[in-house]
């Protein structure tokens, strides 16, 4: 939820500017280095809102840990009509986990920076949000700038849910009155 309402702020839409990272930052902040084959639990979280009322807004988040315990979670919608949301839940393979590790590490995900364009003006925006093991860190790209490298092989497994998971549960919107 927490990167469905930054990419509406990074779209343009109000939200609590301090949810996710600032457009001016030039990257992310000195921490503790992520000791990935170590972890135990890894919480994704991948989004895409579109720039104009109306347009598309989808979250994909998965939870993914060693014991093998894994789960996702879709929620397609609109970014005008919060009553006009689908949230299906998943069960995914066990080995996501460890393909999830290893593109954070692959992707150098946690000192990646996020990208925008130098005009901006009703953009459409796709942000990545990690948990590990106490170590949080988000980017989000505002379209049409490029995508920092390895942002689209992890945003491309983390919306793979849908692909490789087997529905256990869909929660439809009401029937809005007419």
């Amino acid at each position: 939820m927490v990167l469905l309402v930054g990419l509406l702020g990074l779209a343009g839409c109000a939200t609590d500017p301090g949810m996710m990272p600032r457009l001016g930052d030039k990257g992310p902040k000195k921490s503790t280095e992520v000791n990935l084959a170590e972890a135990k639990k890894i919480e994704i979280t991948a989004g895409f809102g579109g720039g104009i009322p109306g347009a598309p807004l989808d979250s994909y988040s998965l939870v993914l840990e060693r014991s093998g315990r894994c789960r996702g979670t879709v929620t397609h919608g609109n970014n005008w009509d919060s009553r006009n949301r689908t949230t299906t839940e998943y069960e995914v393979p066990a080995e996501m986990f460890a393909e999830c590790r290893a593109l954070l590490q692959e992707t150098n995900f946690f000192h990646m920076c996020s990208a925008q364009p130098e005009v901006l003006f009703e953009n459409s925006s796709s942000g990545i949000q990690v948990r590990c093991d106490g170590h949080e860190h988000a980017v989000n790209v505002i379209h049409p700038a490029p995508t920092p490298a390895g942002f689209d092989k992890l945003y491309n497994f983390a919306t793979s849910v849908e692909k490789r998971g087997k529905q256990v549960k869909m929660e439809k919107p009401a029937e809005l009155p007419k």
